[in-house]
């Protein structure tokens, strides 16, 4: 199977799971008393998200076939990769032990820095600006936009 078709695949089945998500999310009970918009905005958010991100798999993966005009000369999708998805799963579960004992902002910026520096080599300052700007705005949108106060750690905020 080619790159185009897996990613055409993986696209559609985005988009059908973000859209089956965003119609669940309207779906969520509101209890009384509560902003309605509150328990619905981070799933919401998510479904949108998975929406975007699918149709532009779709929308890329369908350019890819016809820009390539029948040519299947394409390996096959994470083929020679295989180093690479391993170091990402281990990179992902020290993520998810420092989480709990560094907080959201310090282990997220370590784990972005450690992967910039992996997968976009020779660009240090946008690594580390990426590394440090990417939480500490989310951190922000988290705790003042949807009331939620990620893993505090060994940061005061």
């Amino acid at each position: 199977m080619t790159r185009s078709r897996l990613d055409l695949l993986a696209g559609i089945a985005a988009s059908l799971l973000g859209a089956v998500m965003l119609y669940a999310t309207f779906r969520l009970p509101v209890p009384i008393g509560v902003d309605p918009m509150g328990p619905k905005a981070f799933p919401g958010i998510i479904a949108f998200a998975m929406l975007l991100c699918g149709g532009t798999l779709v929308v890329q993966a369908l350019g890819r076939r016809m820009s390539a005009s029948g040519a299947d000369g394409e390996a096959p999708a994470g083929a020679g990769h295989p180093v690479a998805v391993g170091i990402v799963a281990v990179g992902l579960l020290l993520y998810y032990i420092a989480y709990t004992r560094l907080g959201f902002v310090v282990s997220t910026a370590i784990f972005l820095l450690l992967f910039l520096s992996f997968f976009n080599r020779g660009r240090h300052v946008v690594n580390v600006v990426i590394a440090v700007a990417f939480p500490l705005v989310l951190n922000i949108v988290f705790v003042e936009v949807l009331g939620a106060s990620p893993a505090r750690g060994i940061l005061p905020f």
